[in-house]
Order: structure tokens, then C-alpha cells, then sequence
């Protein structure tokens, strides 16, 4: 067995040669690594920060209030059964499985940091309520790419049914990690005003790392699109790669093979989503179980679909639609120049905020 010391040296050195490809491909196709930053930039603009940021802010205050236990109250049974007992993990579960992985895993957590689970539980969780959440499937993905609404209602129940079953096979091993694990120990706010302090910095947080793996993965894909490769490797390259362009190059294969890569997309989250997932968590909480369950993921979600589709939708094909610009769409979205002019504000007033308690930190220390 190879020493965990050279794993990390190989993996130091495979991760600087292909920093270094990246750097050459930058210099040989600038015109379409620019194109792909600018195509994230439009993602941040006009989606994900109108859509997530709001989101993000309510997750924290209903997880840090308790307000959010209604909501995870059909998942208390299936918690248990995973070996979590606290009634917050539940909502946590609720909250992936309506609002998507990046709402999972910062409310996860959360809930790891507060003391309320341990990592171990925390990594079971994220193999059963880490998805896409149902306003991509169903609008974007559905409506947008594949022309039916009906379609992307069968994707989100079989993404998420087949989510749920993955998570028990790592129930057992996973739920009784202690949790003196976990890296430090945070109390709830006490105040409202720390509250709300607390959720508007951990949310824009959140929403820096997320952008910015998208900036970065959008430009990696435009490098790979000046690439004359054949349509269903580069649909397959780009559903590893990111869950929205590679739904929508699967569209442009159309037939079986566009709901087949569609669901591999949606089920890996791509590269992009896993590095934006990993980016949201603490160091404690391991991505391994994850990753495994996916291996089991991936299969039960398209026997599920075929299923559903053969019983509900037979006689639905789609409308394949590849040259859609969807949008994430949510219950709570705000305008996009509202959203974006909120989330720069607040980002400079907890920046101002935390360097005034450095300040007085040092002062006192003085």
C-alpha cells in the first residue's frame, strides 16, 4: 500500500502539471478562455447571485432560529434511520432537497460547527440531501433544455430518491464518529443583531466561493469547446465538467443518450459543484462517502427515470433545446441589479465589520 505522504506528493505534482497545462492552453486559446469567464460572469449576474444569496442568508437564520424544524419534519424518520437523532439535521436535509447542494452543505455545515452532529453524520447527510434543488430541474433543465416540464419533475424525484438510498449503506460506519473531531466549536449567536450579522457574513462567504469556482470552471470549459472534439465526448467531458453547459451539450446529442448524460451530470455535480461543495465545508467533513455513494447514485437515478418516464411521460420526447440560456429560478429571487448591489454592500460592511473586531482585538492584546 502506498504511504499517505507520497499520495500527497504524487497528488501536489499531478495538480501542478495540470495547473501548468492550464496556464499554456490560456496562452495557445486566450480569445476562448476569455469567452468562458465572461460566460461566468453572466452565470453570477444574472443566476446565481439573485437566485443563491437571498437563499443563503434564510438558510443560516432558519438553522440558527430553529424556525426551519416544520420543514425537516417528514425527514425526522429518515434521519433516524441514518442515525441522527437532532432535529435540526433534518431541516438541514430539507433545506438540500428544496434549495440544492450549495444550501446543503452550508447548512450542514453549520450544524457540524455548532455542535449539533458530528462530521461522520455530517458526511452521511450530504450523500442523501446533496442534489440539484427542484427549481433547476424542473425550469431550467425541464422547461429550458428539454422542453418539458414533466420531464424535470421525473429527474428531480429520481435524483432525489436515488440520493436517499445511497446514504444508508454509510449510515452504520459514519453516524458514531465523535465529535471532538470536528476542528472548533461554535456557539449560536445570541442576539438577533448577531444573528443576522453572522448569517449576511457566512452567506456572502458562501457565495464568494461559489462564484468563484464558476469563473474558473467556465474558463476551463471555454479552453475545452476550441477543441474540435466529437459531439458525444464533449458532452461527456462537459457534464463531468459543469452541471449547466453539460445539461445543455447533452441536449444538443438529443434522444436516450441527452436524458442519459443529463442525469450524469445532475448526479456527479460535476466537478465545478463538488469543488463548490468541498470549498463550503469545514476541513473535518471528508467528501469520500460522497463521492462513493455517487458510484451507486448514478445507476439507481436512471432506473428510476426510464421508470417513471415509461409509467408517466411515455409518450413525452422533449423538445431539445441546447441553445437555451436558462436561469436558476427560485421561490426567493430577487432582481439581478438588486441582488448584485446587496451582496456588494454587504460584502464591504463585513469586511469593515471584521476589521474592527481584529483591531480591537490587537488593542486589547496591547
Amino acid at each position: 500500500m502506498i504511504p499517505a505522504e507520497k499520495r500527497l506528493w504524487a497528488a501536489r505534482v499531478a495538480l501542478g502539471g495540470l495547473a501548468i497545462l492550464c496556464v499554456v492552453l490560456i496562452l495557445l486559446f486566450p480569445q476562448h478562455a476569455a469567452a468562458g469567464v465572461q460566460d461566468g460572469l453572466a452565470l453570477c449576474y444574472n443566476s446565481l447571485i439573485p437566485a443563491l444569496f437571498p437563499f443563503l442568508i434564510l438558510t443560516r437564520i432558519l438553522i440558527d432560529t430553529g424556525a426551519s424544524g416544520l420543514l425537516g419534519l417528514p425527514l425526522l424518520p429518515y434521519c433516524r434511520l441514518l442515525g441522527i437523532r437532532d432535529k435540526r439535521a433534518a431541516s438541514a436535509a430539507a433545506i438540500g432537497l428544496l434549495g440544492g447542494f450549495a444550501a446543503s452543505g452550508s447548512a450542514v455545515d453549520l450544524l457540524v460547527r455548532r455542535g449539533r452532529i458530528t462530521p461522520g453524520q455530517a458526511e452521511v447527510l450530504l450523500c442523501g440531501c446533496a442534489v440539484e434543488g427542484p427549481a433547476f430541474l424542473i425550469f431550467a433543465v425541464g422547461g429550458g433544455m428539454l422542453g418539458s416540464l414533466r420531464l424535470g419533475v421525473l429527474l428531480w424525484i429520481s435524483v432525489v430518491l436515488s440520493s436517499l438510498l445511497c446514504a444508508l449503506p454509510f449510515a452504520r460506519r459514519r453516524s458514531k464518529i465523535p465529535t471532538s473531531s470536528t476542528a472548533e466549536m461554535d456557539t449560536a449567536p445570541t442576539s438577533c443583531a448577531l444573528l443576522l450579522v453572522g448569517a449576511v457574513s457566512g452567506a456572502v462567504d458562501a457565495m464568494l466561493r461559489i462564484c468563484g469556482f464558476v469563473l474558473f470552471f467556465s474558463l476551463l470549459r471555454g479552453i475545452l469547446l476550441s477543441f474540435a472534439l466529437p459531439q458525444l465526448l464533449g458532452a461527456t467531458l462537459l457534464s463531468l465538467l459543469e452541471v449547466t453547459t453539460g445539461c445543455r451539450s447533452a441536449c444538443a446529442v438529443g434522444g436516450e443518450p441527452a436524458l442519459a448524460l443529463c442525469l450524469v451530470a445532475l448526479g456527479t455535480l460535476g466537478l465545478c459543484g463538488l469543488a463548490q461543495l468541498r470549498a463550503l465545508l469545514s476541513p473535518g467533513i471528508s467528501l469520500s462517502p460522497f463521492l462513493r455513494s455517487r458510484l451507486l447514485q448514478l445507476p439507481l437515478s436512471m432506473v428510476f427515470f426510464f421508470l417513471l418516464r415509461r409509467w408517466f411521460a411515455s409518450g413525452v420526447t422533449g423538445a431539445f433545446s441546447p441553445q437555451s440560456q436558462p436561469l436558476l429560478v427560485l421561490p426567493l429571487r430577487m432582481p439581478r441589479e438588486a441582488a448584485l448591489f446587496l451582496f456588494l454592500f454587504l460584502a464591504v460592511f463585513c469586511s469593515e465589520l471584521a476589521g474592527k473586531k481584529s483591531l480591537r482585538r490587537r488593542s486589547k492584546g496591547i
